[in-house]
Parts: structure tokens; sequence; C-alpha cells
């Protein structure tokens, strides 16, 4: 078939534009009307009026199969990488774990702390929580029997977190 006319290419920034965020919006869409390309289009931007708006316009996205939220300062001038003036919004669940041991770590971790082996508390399953840990807890890390929270996004088939990501030691302890 012709499933290959169904592709779009989508828009979202202009590197080159030395004008602020908001700016470069209005060029690309004046550049793309001009151009008038079927199947290039520009991502949809918006603004909300306060922070109950952008959860249930998060929670829109979601739904919908998105992943989350790019929020970028309208003022902004382009730059490459990360940086604080445009930021990712993802939802995500979090769990408590008890940390039952260690996994060394290798390469520019060795010597210290790769990865929190914790079970879960949900379901007793042992993970391995690696991402997320500062230099220095991957220095001096929770002792054995802490409790630990992790974030995570979704589960497996198999029940265990996805993206599990080291949160923070337990504040009650």
């Amino acid at each position: 078939m012709m499933e290959w006319r169904q592709v779009t290419f989508n828009v979202f920034d202009t590197p080159d534009d030395p004008g602020n965020f908001n700016q470069r919006i209005n060029t690309i869409r004046t550049q793309l009307d001009q151009a008038n390309v079927p199947w290039l289009d520009a991502i949809r931007q918006f603004q909300v009026p306060d922070e109950a708006a952008l959860k249930r316009q998060l929670s829109t996205v979601v739904q919908q199969g998105g992943e989350g939220l790019m929020l970028h300062h309208t003022d902004a001038l382009w730059e490459a990488g990360r940086n604080s003036n445009i930021l990712k919004l993802k939802p995500y669940d979090d769990a408590e774990a008890t940390i039952i041991g260690y996994e060394p770590g290798q390469g520019r971790l060795a010597g210290q702390t790769g990865a929190l082996i914790v079970r879960l508390e949900n379901n007793g399953a042992i993970l391995r929580l690696g991402s997320g840990l500062s230099d220095a807890l991957r220095q001096h890390p929770p002792p054995i029997g802490s409790q630990v929270t992790y974030r995570y996004r979704g589960t497996t088939n198999s029940g265990l977190p996805r993206f599990a990501t080291f949160w923070r030691r337990r504040e009650d302890e």
C-alpha cells in the first residue's frame, strides 16, 4: 500500500533563528504556511493559565498515548543541549523498596556503588536501582535495610517497574 503517505514531519523549533521561543514559533508557522507542504507540520504550542490546567493537559496527552509535555520559557533564546529553559514533564508513579545489597560500579563508577539492590515492597521482586543516584550517594550509599522511594513509568507484563529511578531515602527513617 501507500502507508508512507501518512508519514508527517513535525517541526518544533528553529535553532538558527536568533529570536526568543515565541518568535521562533511564529517563524515556523509563517514558513510552513508559505511552503504549503502537506506532510510538514508545526508541533502545536500552547500556554496554560495555571498548574491545574497544566496537569489536565498532561493527563490528556498521556491518555492519548503521549509520553508527556515539553515546557518552554517563552522568552528563551535557542540553546543546544539540556538547559533550564526547556523541561520535560512526564507522569510517574512511585513506590517503596528495601536495600538488600549493592552492585559495584564499573568504568567511571569503579570503586563506588553502581546500583542499589532492593526488594520491592509491593511484590517482593528484586530490582537494581542505579539511575538517579548522585555521586555522593554512590560514594556513601544508604545502609542495607534502609527504605528508599523510587519512581517509575508503568510496569512490564511481569509486573516489574519500567524505567525505575532512585528518588530518595524514606523521610520517616
